[in-house]
């Protein structure tokens, strides 16, 4: 029993570790698209600062909507693997 535990909390790290990179990676490279596309805003939009400031938004909050929805996706899986992992041990013959 003690090495199922042993391996259950490394699991939880790694899964921890894993969501932590992944998060900043996601965030790396929302922000570089956010960059780019503040730039061409910047360029290309000159008369209207209604949907200037709207576009800016838009880039600015999509980095966040989009890693929420990446780690929720991400604690789904986890949570049906679990749910996996509790079948097969009722499954077990005695």
């Amino acid at each position: 029993m003690d090495a199922l535990s042993d391996k259950a909390a490394r699991a939880n790290f790694a899964f921890w570790g894993f969501g932590r990179v992944f998060g900043a990676m996601t965030h790396l490279t929302c922000s570089l698209f956010g960059c780019v596309g503040i730039f061409l805003i910047i360029h290309l939009n000159h008369d209207d600062p209604g949907a200037f400031s709207q576009s800016l938004m838009f880039l600015l909050l999509i980095s966040d909507f989009l890693q929420w929805a990446l780690r929720q996706l991400i604690t789904l899986d986890s949570y049906l693997s679990s749910a996996q992992r509790c079948f097969n041990i009722i499954d077990i013959p005695q």
